[in-house]
């Protein structure tokens, strides 16, 4: 019996979080009217959070790479 359980991702994502912030922020947030919704601005948003905030995205993935899923398998009868 095999059983694959895919990667897990630490609850710890700064840069995640900063881009949400960051969307928030400057009005590209859930549910935006579609007339509203400047393409050109956020894409020169995602620039500026890439370039600036790259080291948080290396972090995030070292802590990733560091820390294992525990698995605990119980076979009850």
């Amino acid at each position: 019996m095999k059983v694959y359980m895919g990667p897990y991702y630490h609850w710890f994502q700064p840069y995640k979080w900063v881009k949400s912030w960051l969307r928030w922020w400057y009005g590209f947030g859930e549910g935006i009217a579609a007339d509203k919704f400047d393409m050109k601005k956020y894409d020169e948003l995602e620039k500026w959070v890439r370039e600036r905030f790259s080291w948080l995205n290396r972090l995030e993935g070292w802590v990733d790479s560091v820390y294992a899923r525990k698995i605990k398998v119980r076979i009850d009868h």
